[in-house]
């Protein structure tokens, strides 16, 4: 998947329009319209920007590395126990 096919199923899977995700990168609605067409290529600042509010990394928005990371930094060790499960069980779900 290319990067500006990423950009918008991330994007719609968080329900922005393009003009919420420009306000939150600080650009114009058109740059992001531009790089969903692939007309344009993110500055690293705006890359890093777009794995914050998408809460994945660089490597994955480039397609680099097909895993995406969730941040569990501000849970307990409990609550990253359940998430983990639930993450297992999704996958184990998928695979049969």
């Amino acid at each position: 998947m290319n990067f500006g096919d990423k950009l918008k199923m991330l994007r719609t899977g968080q329900n922005l329009t393009q003009q919420q995700l420009a306000t939150r990168l600080g650009v114009q609605k058109s740059v992001v319209s531009y790089y969903e067409s692939g007309e344009r290529t993110p500055s690293t600042d705006v890359l890093i920007k777009l794995a914050r509010v998408f809460h994945t990394t660089i490597d994955y928005l480039l397609d680099v590395k097909r895993e995406r990371v969730i941040d569990v930094s501000e849970l307990s060790e409990s609550d990253i126990a359940t998430v983990t499960a639930v993450v297992e069980a999704l996958k184990n779900k998928n695979e049969k």
